[in-house]
């Protein structure tokens, strides 16, 4: 691995500053609430709060890497991955829910597009069982993308017939 992707470190921060989320390749994602954020907020409005923080640390984070990943590839002469397969280029939806059922977590491809709190969760939970819920429902969510990611490259490689095989399947059917 190089080491730029292992000092890769990245930082951000909710629109009113009560959530902070971190992203690095030694910890991967880590989310802090400011003391007192829980009893400023609805369940509704810290969920707001939460994706903006977690996914500008993802967000974050796959630029970087992508940057880094960028130079090795043009280093190792490898194509770029903007000339991958556009069939892969469809992004993937999913939802997950914390085991407990208080956090839900939306993806579509590699942004997080929601984070909800289900009503009455602020009330029922301390922050660090919030926070072990959201830690549940986002790694569920990425382990998901993943497993959707990777059937569908499997899907697409043995459906998609190679270029050679396509003209030699057209010139055996213009005869």
């Amino acid at each position: 691995m190089d080491l730029t992707l292992e000092r890769l470190n990245v930082m951000a921060t909710s629109p009113d500053k009560s959530v902070q989320a971190r992203m690095s390749n030694a910890a991967g994602l880590q989310v802090k609430l400011e003391p007192g954020t829980v009893d400023r907020h609805t369940e509704r409005s810290l969920g707001t709060q939460l994706t903006a923080a977690v996914n500008g640390a993802i967000t974050g984070y796959r630029k970087g890497a992508a940057k880094a990943f960028g130079v090795l590839r043009a280093q190792w002469g490898m194509p770029s991955r903007s000339d991958a397969d556009p069939e892969l280029q469809d992004e993937p939806q999913t939802v997950t829910t914390s085991g407990a059922g208080n956090v839900s977590v939306r993806m579509r491809g590699e942004t997080v597009t929601a984070v909800g709190l289900h009503p009455g969760t602020l009330r029922r939970i301390s922050e660090p069982e919030l926070l072990d819920e959201l830690r549940d429902a986002l790694l569920s969510a990425m382990t998901r993308h993943a497993e959707l990611i990777t059937a569908k490259s499997r899907t697409t490689a043995t459906a998609t017939p190679r270029p050679l095989e396509r003209t030699a399947s057209w010139r055996t059917t213009s005869k």
